[in-house]
């Protein structure tokens, strides 16, 4: 069962006629009050413990998202190595599952929210809300070149992730024996998207990126703001009852 959060006049299932994706970085600097507000939303950290770790170039340069190219080295003990990797700025739409919604849930995420709907047909939804995406796509939603002609916008893809949230956190600690494991973590950088901290737990929060690629298969960011789209009939929702 998944559940969307809102404001009685954003509920698509009372003749809203409009959806609003959010931004990674839009949460990221929301209003600290909200427990949707999350500051390292796309962010990992990975950090040595602080003991003497053999490292190969190319497991370094995982570990600091394809930054720095390096050769072999040692950290040397007691000199911490910290990288932080941030996921490019990508849409998405959050709701929750497996959960009995109620009022105190809606205003712990939002304090404006007082309503709820359901989304009964999660694959009718997504795959509608990605065709509007696409359809309604702008040159000035994308952090881009302004002077890039509008062609270039019709010739990107896009990626559609769903997936429940984790909620163990985003930072690892590794050591010599756990070094393969953090570079595995760092080379999937699309699992950052969906990592939470614990405290986020109470919403059960189930999200779908909308993750736009050039021809080269790069991310390409959007702007920090909403993405407003106008709906068309039946897209999949309804009342909880």
């Amino acid at each position: 069962m998944f559940i969307k959060f809102c404001e009685s006049q954003h509920n698509l299932a009372k003749n809203c006629q409009t959806i609003a994706l959010g931004t990674l970085q839009y949460y990221a600097d929301d209003n600290p009050d909200f427990l949707r507000h999350d500051p390292n939303e796309g962010c990992f950290e990975v950090t040595n413990d602080g003991a003497a770790v053999y490292i190969d170039g190319k497991s370094f340069s995982s570990l600091t998202g394809g930054t720095i190219v390096a050769l072999d080295c040692v950290i040397e003990p007691g000199a911490k190595f910290t990288q932080k990797l941030q996921l490019p700025n990508c849409y998405m739409f959050c709701f929750s599952q497996d959960l009995s919604p109620s009022l105190e849930i809606a205003k712990e995420i939002d304090p404006a929210y007082d309503d709820w709907y359901l989304i009964h047909d999660l694959e009718k939804f997504i795959n509608h809300t990605a065709e509007l995406l696409l359809k309604q796509l702008k040159l000035s939603d994308l952090e881009i070149d302004p002077s890039t002609h509008v062609g270039w916008v019709q010739k990107l893809t896009l990626q559609i992730i769903p997936r429940a949230c984790s909620f163990d956190g985003r930072e690892m600690t590794f050591n010599q024996d756990s070094l393969n494991k953090a570079v595995e973590v760092a080379n999937d950088p699309l699992r950052w998207a969906f990592a939470k901290n614990p405290s986020h737990d109470l919403t059960k929060e189930y999200r779908v990126m909308f993750i736009l690629r050039d021809y080269r298969g790069q991310i390409v960011p959007v702007k920090k703001s909403l993405k407003v789209l106008n709906l068309q009939p039946d897209i999949g929702v309804s009342i909880y009852e």
